[in-house]
């Protein structure tokens, strides 16, 4: 599976995740290579919430796929509820049927924009596998 279909980011600091597995995650281990060329694997000790923490350099803000039910989220995780696509900072693509998790992303600040389908998700696919990546001028080259 790909990371999207269980995590996306959706602002800095905020991310919607399937808890049915992003909450069940034992170890993680950085794996690089030394000075000989050799693969070093390391364990991490922190949580995968406290790497994000660190990583956005402030408390990493959560929405859970089905608005964090177990049942709804394992429903909504079938038909893309994570698979989200970000538009903007706090502004989301999503499947209209994904009722619980789009409450709680609104719930959460982010606004929703809905679409219809259903032949995507038959392979797994959400919104954001609808796209492209293109790259994103920054506000310095603006100006």
């Amino acid at each position: 599976m790909h990371l999207d279909t269980v995590l996306t980011i959706v602002d800095h600091g905020m991310v919607v995740w399937y808890p049915g597995v992003m909450e069940h995650i034992k170890h993680i281990h950085f794996i690089e290579l030394n000075d000989a060329g050799r693969v070093v694997r390391t364990r991490e000790e922190r949580d995968l919430a406290q790497i994000l923490s660190d990583e956005f350099g402030r408390t990493v803000e959560i929405v859970r796929t089905g608005g964090g039910d177990e049942h709804f989220a394992s429903r909504e995780q079938r038909t893309d509820g994570t698979n989200v696509l970000a538009l903007a900072p706090r502004v989301a693509c999503t499947y209209e049927r994904n009722t619980r998790t789009m409450a709680a992303m609104e719930k959460a600040g982010i606004e929703c924009l809905s679409i219809v389908g259903s032949e995507l998700v038959r392979g797994l696919g959400g919104p954001r596998c609808m796209t492209m990546p293109l790259r994103r001028r920054s506000e310095a080259q603006d100006t």
